[in-house]
């Protein structure tokens, strides 16, 4: 398929039908709404379909940081679409009272902030409704991650000669842009394979962090080669480009991380998830429609876009894509620093068995530092104490 305007009105016509059919229940209903164009599309065609106010449903962060709070988002489209609206903020104090809950309801350690804020939404949730719709997936099936782009200029980045890659840019930008996902991002454009870029902008600590924290080299390097081995797979079994990172995403990053955060978080408050843009039939439209048509120049999502934005208030439409992030870097440094440091001492990390204290001791004297921002890997590691503590019983 080809014809935008075609597309457009099959593929919002397919989503409708799937939300309405995610709308069949004995009890009631409502939505996650982070104010973004995806949950923002599911209530708009729930707002169609219910007799009353759909319920819904958003989280924000105690930081005067606006990038990390999309509640006036939120707003507008409940305001938009006359919902029946409900909002719970996310404290430092949360993450100190609810790590060790949220522990006790993983079957194994998933290194996703967005866990917590993920738990406490599905308990606000349950307080009026049973089942939940949310809109995992469309991220992965339209092309809605800034890696998704970045990934299409590798191979004219790799044309740059690598000592003003390594020994210019990336330093002028680490010196203008605290943010490591960015400085990631750069790392993972160094890479002329595909698979070892997808390593690289999907992991929290690379080889070098790896090898200080197992003190295991060959274990490291047999690991890398697996996981790229397992890429090159996919890759060569898919044959399209983004394609092929969407479809990767799709069966590792949307159903091991996405999807069981979601599954798991919410059923720990007795509350159904239900995600409408994971039907098969929304699924197969996707998987048909070529890739210059899910990113359009640096335009991402903008086939679903183009199919929604009739829908939508201007605001979400247009707004730039956040992920759903927590200030933890700054908790960190700040409010949690006594949280942190008082359960990953030497101690608690010999216990575990896993990693070099000294190499831990490291990382964390880093982030506190502000030399840089460790604040994934420190997540990882407190999800591990807790995990292994839970499961120690």
């Amino acid at each position: 398929m080809t014809d935008e305007k075609e597309i457009s009105r099959m593929l919002l016509k397919t989503i409708d039908v799937s939300v309405t059919n995610q709308l069949i229940s004995d009890v009631s209903l409502g939505a996650f709404l982070s104010g973004g164009i995806d949950s923002s599309t599911i209530v708009a065609l729930m707002s169609k379909r219910m007799k009353e106010p759909v319920k819904t449903f958003s989280v924000g962060f105690d930081t005067a940081d606006p990038y990390y709070n999309e509640l006036n988002y939120a707003r507008i489209a409940s305001r938009y679409f006359k919902t029946d609206h409900h909002e719970i903020i996310v404290r430092p104090q949360d993450v100190v009272n609810l790590f060790p809950v949220i522990a006790r309801h993983l079957d194994d350690p998933i290194n996703d902030p967005a866990i917590l804020p993920t738990y406490m939404v599905s308990m606000l949730a349950k307080e009026h409704v049973k089942v939940i719709l949310s809109g995992e997936g469309a991220d992965e099936l339209f092309g809605g991650y800034l890696r998704y782009s970045l990934d299409r200029i590798a191979r004219y980045y790799l044309l740059i000669p690598r000592l003003i890659r390594d020994g210019l840019i990336k330093p002028f930008i680490d010196d203008i842009i605290d943010n490591q996902r960015i400085f990631q991002g750069l790392n993972a454009l160094s890479e002329p394979e595909w698979s070892a870029r997808y390593i690289k902008w999907v992991s929290v600590f690379d080889k070098d962090s790896l090898r200080a924290l197992l003190g295991n080299p060959v274990f490291i390097e047999e690991e890398w080669g697996r996981l790229k081995g397992f890429y090159d797979n996919i890759w060569t079994g898919y044959g399209d480009g983004l394609n092929s990172i969407l479809y990767t995403d799709i069966k590792t990053w949307l159903a091991d991380d996405l999807l069981t955060k979601v599954d798991r978080m919410s059923m720990a408050n007795g509350l159904e998830a239900r995600v409408p843009y994971l039907d098969n039939r929304v699924i197969d439209i996707a998987l048909s429609i070529p890739s210059w048509l899910k990113i359009k120049g640096f335009k991402r999502k903008y086939i679903f876009k183009k199919a929604v934005s009739n829908i939508l208030p201007n605001e979400i439409v247009r707004r730039s894509k956040r992920g759903f992030a927590l200030p933890i870097s700054h908790w960190f440094r700040n409010e949690l620093k006594d949280f942190v440091l008082e359960r990953l001492t030497d101690n608690s990390i010999r216990r575990m068995g896993y990693f070099s204290p000294s190499a831990v001791d490291r990382l964390l004297k880093e982030h506190m530092a502000g030399y840089s921002d460790n604040s994934l890997q420190i997540w990882g590691l407190l999800t591990l104490h807790y995990w292994f503590e839970e499961n120690k019983r």
